[in-house]
């Protein structure tokens, strides 16, 4: 199979790694953190031990990806535990454009004509076919609201908002920024968030979460 590039994203000539485009200019109407330099002394730990007890959700949304001035904008639909990843993403007409299954095993990916790649993993999936990578693994505890248990570096410069929930943290080189929750089945959610690294922006709306 070619090896692929940015243009494969764009609609009507998307193709293959569509899901990889996680951002979006996009509005929510969810309520916006509050910003502190002073939580309480409990509200953090109370917070973030209540988020791990997650393990396996579904979230809709959109998302996108601006990179070396190109950009690109769809809808997700993102099934997750802790052993499998079912990644959907949509153009922004609502014909789905690609598929990723992601095991322990190994990564596939499925365009829109029912071609497929697969490699070990994510990282290398997409280094071997663009040149640069978005850290999906992390992104399972990022889209959730806690620093990544698959990361290779503690969070840093954390900022927490009244309710004990992050604002912002950098790990792993990557900045990630929460822009607003909501409560979900009693939990505080992030409903939208942006990432960025080294010329890669990245933004994702989560319109609605599935807790289970």
């Amino acid at each position: 199979m070619p090896s692929l590039t940015l243009n494969h994203f764009y609609y009507p000539k998307v193709t293959t790694l569509l899901w990889l485009g996680l951002a979006l200019g996009l509005q929510s109407c969810a309520q916006a953190p509050v910003k502190t330099s002073q939580p309480s002394p409990t509200a953090n730990a109370t917070h973030l031990a209540k988020i791990a007890t997650i393990q396996t959700y579904t979230l809709n949304g959109r998302m996108g990806l601006q990179t070396s001035g190109q950009g690109f904008s769809g809808r997700l639909h993102w099934q997750h535990t802790p052993s499998h990843d079912d990644i959907s993403l949509f153009s922004p007409f609502g014909g789905q454009v690609a598929q990723i299954v992601k095991t322990d095993a190994q990564v596939t990916l499925t365009d829109d004509k029912g071609r497929s790649i697969s490699a070990s993993d994510i990282k290398t999936l997409m280094n071997k076919q663009l040149g640069w990578h978005i850290p999906v693994d992390a992104l399972e505890d990022w889209a959730l609201g806690r620093p990544a248990k698959t990361a290779s570096s503690n969070p840093v410069e954390p900022q927490w908002d009244a309710q004990g929930r992050l604002q912002s943290f950098k790990q792993d080189g990557w900045a990630v920024k929460y822009k607003s929750y909501k409560q979900t089945n009693g939990y505080d959610l992030p409903s939208k968030l942006t990432l960025r690294k080294e010329g890669l922006y990245l933004k994702l709306l989560v319109e609605t979460w599935d807790i289970q």
